[in-house]
C-alpha cells in the first residue's frame, strides 16, 4: 500500500474516518477523490474490518462467505467503478443449497430459482408462494439507496409510510410467514438464510428479512483473490487520491466543540482536529464510549444502550489435501438444518454451559476454493464451516481469563467446540474432512478481538422492527459533524450494503455531491 505514512498530529483534516472497514474505506476514498484532506485511523495493522482473508500453511480463508449486493449493475459496483477499484466479482451459481430432513434444494442465481424450487416441493401452496415473492419484489423498492439518501424528502416519506404500514401489519418476519403459509416446513425453508441478515425470523423485522431475500435476486459473488484483495484495492484507491492512513492506532474519543464533532484522540496518544468525523466503528461504542455523554439526551443514550445487537458465530477453517467434489459440494454456501424447528435449534445453541450434540444444530459450509482455486494449493481445498448464533457468553466468555487472557481454558473450550462441529459435518459428508493440512478456529471472542464489534456481533445493530432501514443509526447522528458508515447504517450488513453505507456517509459530508452514484 504505497502512500501509507505516519502522521504528525498537529495537522487539521477535513474529515477523520474511525475504522478501515469497507464502509470507512469507501467514504474515505470518495471524500479524498473529491479533494478533501482525509485521515483514516484503524486499530488493526491491516485494513478491511470483516472483509478480510487470512493464510494458514499455504491455504487462504475468508471471514465473509460471499458478497451480496455486488451485481454488475448495482450501486456498490458503480461506487467501485467511480473510485477506479479494479476488482472482479465472480458469480457463484448455485449460491445456496438447503439441506433439511425431507428436502434438499439447490438455489441458483435469481430469486425466481428459490420460488420455483419451493413450488416444486410444495405444490398445494403454489399460489401462496407466488404471492409471497411478489410481495418481496414490492418491499425491496422501499429500500433503494435514493430513498435512504434523503429519508425526509416527499418521495422517501411516502416510502417510509409504506414501510411503517408493512411493519404495523406484520412486525416480524415470523408474522409474515404465519399469515402467509400453513406448512411449518415451508416457513423454515423460506427463512433458511436468516443468518445473512443477522437475526432469526422471530426477531428480525418483516421488512429487513424481505429486503435480504430481495438482495439474493442478484445472486452471490466472490472477489477475485479473496476479500482482502477487495479491501486492499479500496485502500490503494484511497491512498492514490491523497488520503492518509494510520494503522495500529485506536481512536479513544471523538472530541466536540460548539455542539459538533471537532476531532479525535487516539492510543498511542495523539490528537487530530477535523471538520467532520465518520465512524465505521461499532455503534454502541461510538455513541456511548467515544463521544462525551453530555452531547446526547439521556433518552437517546438509554435507547442506544438497550438496543439489541446481531448474532455472532463460530467458524472452523480447514485446508484439505484433497480436491472437493464439485458435484457433492455446491460452490455456494450449504445450509444444513437437522430440523424444521429453527427456534428449538437456536435455543439449544444458546445454552450457556452445555456443548451442543453433533447432528442437532445447524451449520453452513462454504468451499471458497471451488470459486477461487488460488485460495488452496493445487489439488487441495479450503473450506469454512460456520455455526450461526453461538453465544458470546458461552462457558463464561469461552473461558477467557481476567484481563482478557486467552489461556489454556479458552483453547480447550474452543477446540472441543470445533471437534463437535467437524463431527456434525462428517455425519452428512463422511468423506469430506480428511488429510487436514491447515486448521483455524474463530469464536465470538475472535470476531470481537479483530473487529472490536460488541460481543463479536456480525452486523452491529440487530434489524428488529425498531432498528430497520430509516430507524437505524446512520448515516447522520444527533451530533453535528458526526456520521456513521458500516453495517449499522440504514443499509444493514453485507458487502454491497456496507459499501453503499460509505457513499451515504460521504454524501452527507459533502451535502449531495454524489447524486449520480445512487
Amino acid at each position: 500500500m504505497e502512500g501509507e505514512r505516519q502522521m504528525s498530529f498537529d495537522e487539521r483534516y477535513d474529515a477523520v474516518v474511525v475504522g478501515a472497514g469497507l464502509g470507512g474505506l469507501t467514504s474515505g476514498a470518495l471524500l479524498a477523490k473529491a479533494g478533501l484532506k482525509v485521515l483514516i485511523v484503524e486499530r488493526q495493522e491491516r485494513p478491511g474490518g470483516f472483509a478480510k482473508s487470512f493464510e494458514r500453511n499455504g491455504f487462504t480463508f475468508q471471514v465473509p462467505q460471499f458478497a451480496y449486493g455486488c451485481s454488475p449493475n448495482g450501486t456498490a459496483r458503480a461506487i467501485l467503478d467511480h473510485l477506479g477499484v479494479d476488482v472482479t466479482f465472480k458469480p457463484v451459481d448455485p449460491y445456496h443449497r438447503y439441506i433439511y430432513p425431507e428436502h434438499d434444494l439447490s438455489i441458483g442465481t435469481g430469486l425466481d430459482s428459490l420460488e420455483e424450487r419451493l413450488k416444486e416441493q410444495f405444490v398445494p401452496r403454489t399460489a401462496d408462494i407466488k404471492a409471497f415473492f411478489e410481495r418481496i419484489a414490492k418491499v425491496s423498492e422501499l429500500a433503494d439507496p435514493q430513498a435512504l439518501r434523503h429519508p425526509y424528502s416527499p418521495g422517501s416519506m411516502f416510502k417510509s409510510m409504506k414501510v411503517a404500514k408493512e411493519m404495523l401489519q406484520e412486525r416480524t418476519f415470523e408474522d409474515v410467514l404465519d399469515r402467509t403459509f400453513e406448512d411449518d416446513r415451508l416457513k423454515s425453508i423460506v427463512s433458511t438464510a436468516w443468518p445473512c441478515a443477522g437475526s432469526p425470523p422471530w426477531e428480525i423485522s418483516s421488512i429487513a428479512m424481505m429486503v435480504q431475500l430481495a438482495r439474493m435476486d442478484e445472486g452471490a459473488h466472490f472477489p477475485a483473490g479473496g476479500f482482502s484483495a477487495l479491501s486492499e484495492a479500496l485502500t490503494d484507491a484511497y491512498l492514490g487520491f491523497g488520503g492518509s492512513m494510520l494503522l495500529g492506532y485506536e481512536v479513544t474519543s471523538i472530541n466536540t466543540e460548539g455542539g459538533r464533532a471537532s476531532g479525535v484522540e487516539t492510543h498511542p496518544r495523539s490528537k487530530v482536529v477535523c471538520s467532520s468525523v465518520i465512524s465505521d466503528a461499532d455503534s454502541k461504542r461510538t455513541l456511548i464510549k467515544l463521544v462525551d455523554r453530555e452531547n446526547f439526551t439521556s433518552t437517546l443514550l438509554e435507547k442506544v444502550d438497550s438496543n439489541p445487537i446481531s448474532i455472532s458465530g463460530f467458524s472452523v477453517n480447514l485446508g484439505l489435501e484433497s480436491k472437493v467434489d464439485r458435484d457433492g459440494i455446491a460452490p455456494g454456501t450449504i445450509f444444513y438444518q437437522p430440523s424444521y424447528d429453527l427456534r428449538a435449534m437456536a435455543d439449544a445453541l444458546a445454552r450457556p454451559t452445555e456443548f451442543p450434540h453433533p447432528g442437532t444444530f445447524p451449520w453452513m459450509l462454504t468451499a471458497h476454493s471451488l470459486v477461487e482455486p488460488s485460495l488452496a494449493p493445487p489439488g487441495c481445498s479450503s473450506i469454512t464451516i460456520t455455526v450461526p448464533g453461538v453465544p458470546y457468553g458461552f462457558k463464561r466468555r469461552w473461558g477467557v481469563e481476567s484481563g482478557g487472557i486467552r489461556g489454556d481454558r479458552y483453547k480447550e473450550i474452543k477446540e472441543k467446540y470445533a471437534e463437535i462441529v467437524v463431527k456434525s459435518v462428517s455425519q452428512i459428508f463422511p468423506d469430506l474432512i480428511k488429510d487436514v493440512r491447515a486448521y483455524d478456529v474463530c469464536s465470538p471472542i475472535t470476531y470481537e478481538r479483530y473487529t472490536m464489534a460488541l460481543d463479536g456481533c456480525w452486523s452491529d445493530s440487530s434489524q428488529v422492527p425498531r432498528q430497520t432501514l430509516f430507524l437505524r443509526p446512520g448515516p447522520t447522528t444527533p451530533l453535528k459533524g458526526l456520521y456513521m458508515a458500516g453495517s449499522k447504517s440504514a443499509t444493514g450488513g453485507g458487502v454491497g450494503p456496507t459499501i453503499v453505507s460509505g457513499l451515504l456517509a460521504a454524501d452527507c459530508v459533502l451535502k449531495g455531491k454524489f447524486k449520480e452514484l445512487f
